[in-house]
């Protein structure tokens, strides 16, 4: 029997769990909406397989999102679930006696929801932490704030009744899914958090990676969860650590393109003219249409063939290529070694520069090929090193505590050549063959923002986790990994001297490579509810 009751769940790419959600409501309400904001896996599908009503409306934020379903729905009485929980058969067969006399006597009643059922597991552990929140209520006495991310049901002063049967919550699918909506929940927390008193940013900034982390795991019980609870405990402790990084960020600027850097083809017309060489350069690009002007503008007077290799940008990354004279090819993501082969391969010419999308050739380099390439082929090395210097975000040039490191960019394509690893790509150079190193270097700007650092190492770990190591290894690194990068970072290699910036970024490789294990960890041990992220 269906009650005069409408559920609404606002939905993003939630195809691993909402048919659970879906299931565990259409025995009890009459109408079932799901607000979807731009899927593009089978969520829709399976929504519409399960009778539900689906609208979309584009993204402004949790409380937003969850007003407008609100809205839509038919009936007085509604229930609110997120895709990723569901009721227990306990908690249907409360709601259809509460209903059974007719109106309930409250206007608003809380749900205890069972949080952090882990993706391993069907049930929830013993000691695992409870919350009270209102999901089941008169729409037209109350509506979820309007609040991007801690959105509630605003009651003002009725009484709200309790029921006593569980919502079941399964807030982590894997960790790649739980590291990418922590990301977005924390770049709308650090904008709504720009007029937060600043020495108090700066405190919570250095004390976050420990008390983030006891919070997690004592407070919020994960110690029930053994070896997954520290993973988790971990995460967390990155993402409150990012939230307080990405606040002061804004609140000093460095998310910004570097000053110098510009962005269209006619804005560079005061740089150095050059003579086209018989050289080709290749990049592979995915979103990069705010970075990649950087190296066409430089290489397009030099080298006489550029390829791009796209890994199906949503952007107009192509359309920008394009307007530098690039040859562009489209082709699915398969790893960085075996993207940069193919793109050797495309090569018209035999001598070939290899530039990322995030890197700026100096002047002084160009020179470098230039003069190479005048010499006789007698003379010339087989493969040529670049230095490399990595620049923050925002800054034109390294900081002079930067140290470069050396790696082949320009080479003879018929005696040398990329592997095909997926992540730490390189050319692999026979010891028989002649290198040599260029005095011009590269700038390299591996990420523009905290958002864009984690949005790029979420992915690369990801592909490495089928690369795993003995589990006793990876058990011992999962404690001491943090900690050691941190002080790797910070103090063997010079992260101090850089101040603030130093530290934030020190902090944040470290819980990269923790991360790396991590995720390793889950792939060995099965962890995830779904591996499709590691095929």
């Amino acid at each position: 029997m269906t009650l005069p009751l409408s559920c609404y769940i606002v939905s993003v790419n939630e195809e691993d769990c909402i048919a659970r959600a879906l299931m565990s409501v259409r025995d009890i309400a009459s109408e079932t909406l799901v607000v979807d904001s731009g899927s593009h896996d089978a969520t829709i599908d399976i929504a519409t397989a399960y009778g539900a009503k689906v609208l979309h409306h584009p993204f402004e934020g949790i409380g937003p999102q969850k007003r407008f379903a609100q809205d839509a729905c038919r009936y007085d009485w509604v229930l609110n679930l997120d895709a990723d929980e569901w009721l227990s058969e306990e908690l249907q067969r409360e709601i259809l006696h509460l209903f059974a006399k007719g109106e309930p006597e409250r206007f608003f009643y809380e749900l205890r929801r069972i949080d952090n059922i882990y993706p391993m597991d069907d049930f929830p552990r013993l000691w695992v932490k409870h919350h009270y929140r209102v999901r089941l209520y008169h729409r037209h006495r109350g509506a979820p704030s309007l609040h991007q991310v801690h959105e509630h049901i605003e009651v003002g002063e009725h009484k709200v009744g309790n029921l006593k049967n569980p919502v079941m919550h399964r807030s982590v699918r894997h960790f790649e899914h739980l590291m990418a909506k922590w990301n977005a929940y924390s770049s709308q927390q650090a904008f709504q958090g720009k007029k937060r008193f600043y020495p108090l940013l700066m405190l919570r900034l250095f004390t976050e990676p420990m008390t983030s982390f006891m919070r997690a795991y004592i407070r919020d019980r994960h110690f029930t969860g053994g070896l997954w609870g520290v993973a988790y405990s971990l995460m967390e402790s990155a993402h409150h650590f990012t939230r307080m990084a990405k606040m002061i960020e804004h609140k000093q600027g460095w998310d910004t393109l570097p000053q110098n850097r510009v962005t269209s083809v006619d804005a560079c017309r005061h740089m150095k003219k050059r003579k086209k060489l018989p050289i080709s350069c290749f990049i592979i690009t995915y979103n990069e249409e705010d970075r990649i002007h950087w190296p066409l503008q430089a290489l397009r007077d030099i080298a006489d063939d550029i390829v791009v290799v796209d890994a199906q940008s949503t952007d107009k990354t192509q359309d920008v290529a394009r307007s530098y004279g690039a040859r562009v090819m489209e082709r699915a993501w398969s790893g960085y070694g075996e993207q940069k082969c193919f793109a050797e391969k495309q090569c018209r010419h035999n001598w070939v520069f290899n530039v990322d999308a995030d890197e700026w050739p100096s002047e002084e380099l160009l020179d470098d090929v230039e003069a190479i390439m005048t010499k006789p082929e007698t003379e010339r090395a087989s493969a040529y090193k670049v230095p490399l210097f990595w620049c923050y975000s925002g800054e034109d040039k390294p900081r002079p505590s930067r140290k470069a490191w050396n790696i082949v960019r320009f080479y003879d394509r018929q005696k040398v050549g990329f592997n095909k690893s997926i992540f730490a790509e390189k050319v692999i150079v026979p010891s028989h063959i002649k290198t040599d190193v260029f005095k011009g270097a590269y700038y390299h700007y591996p990420f523009l923002s905290c958002r864009h650092f984690w949005r790029k190492y979420n992915r690369s770990t990801s592909l490495v986790a089928p690369i795993t190591k003995p589990l006793p290894i990876l058990f011992a690194r999962l404690f001491f990994e943090l900690p050691w990068c941190f002080l790797r970072a910070y103090v063997v290699k010079g992260g101090y001297r850089d101040g603030l910036r130093g530290y934030v970024q020190s902090q944040l490789h470290a819980y990269v490579y923790t991360m790396r294990i991590i995720k390793k960890l889950e792939y060995r041990l099965g962890w995830s509810l779904s591996e499709k992220n590691y095929k």
